[in-house]
């Protein structure tokens, strides 16, 4: 620090590189912990969003003693030309006083497709509610992207460890993709896109099984290659999230349903 003429006090060029280099120090070691914090709030909130759906599902299958499939969904979807997906099925669940009406309980504000969507699609908007006030599908909701896949044509006495929900995203591979995941493992090819969207992080996914368990997963191969999950009815290790399904399950996202279950 100097004096000048004037007999006031003032840094040195030194001294103010000396504060903006420990200011910036202080940054570096802050950013990492809010970041961390960011992203376990974002996982407590999904987690926590998966056990809801996964307990209306499981309170829907003993009221009705029966798998929850498409031909519940009909009824439902009477009148409308909303395609059958995993939107459907969760107004569905709604509807049958299962779940709240809310659609922060299936949407994250920082999933990259649905911020492609409402980009996009200048039509496209987030809904007050799942359902409205004729106890249908709001026509909002029926198309904007939710975070998860749901199974449907489960048989009700479903072993524990029965795959029902997952978060989008996740490939036969064992590993969740971008752009479709919400959290995705980092790709070299891919790696402007992980940054902009989730710090590039090397991210995973959530999986929400039939005894009501939510479990992360950074991918589902496994330290030794041969997969996280088990085959259906079988006690064979397996990464392909469809062999841990029974024949005739049908996966619905947001875009549609797809019946690919293995054998």
């Amino acid at each position: 620090m100097i004096i000048n003429s004037k007999g006031r006090k003032s840094f040195t060029l030194v001294e103010i590189l000396i504060i903006i280099c420990a200011i910036g120090a202080l940054i570096s070691l802050i950013f990492p912990v809010v970041t961390q914090a960011i992203l376990s709030s974002r996982k407590t909130s999904i987690a926590n969003s998966m056990r809801q759906i996964l307990s209306a599902y499981k309170n829907q299958l003993a009221q009705t003693n029966h798998p929850l499939s498409e031909t519940d969904i009909d009824a439902f979807l009477a009148s409308t030309s909303f395609q059958k997906n995993a939107n459907a099925f969760i107004a569905y669940l709604v509807n049958q006083h299962h779940l709240p009406n809310s659609p922060k309980l299936c949407t994250a504000n920082y999933d990259y497709m649905l911020k492609a969507v409402l980009k996009h699609d200048e039509s496209a908007k987030i809904p007050i509610g799942i359902i409205n006030d004729q106890n249908g599908m709001d026509k909002d909701f029926a198309t904007i992207p939710t975070c998860f896949v749901l199974c449907i044509n489960i048989p009700i006495d479903m072993p524990p460890s029965t795959p029902i929900l997952w978060t989008r995203g996740l490939g036969t591979d064992g590993k969740w993709h971008w752009p479709s995941g919400n959290y995705c493992n980092r790709d070299t090819k891919n790696q402007s896109y992980n940054n902009g969207s989730f710090f590039g992080q090397v991210e995973g996914g959530f999986i929400g099984f039939a005894d009501g368990t939510v479990k992360w997963y950074e991918d589902l191969v496994g330290n030794d290659g041969q997969g996280e999950l088990f085959e259906y009815g079988r006690a064979i290790r397996t990464k392909n999230v469809l062999r841990a399904l029974p024949p005739g399950t049908i996966q619905a996202s947001w875009n549609g349903c797809a019946n690919d279950a293995m054998p």
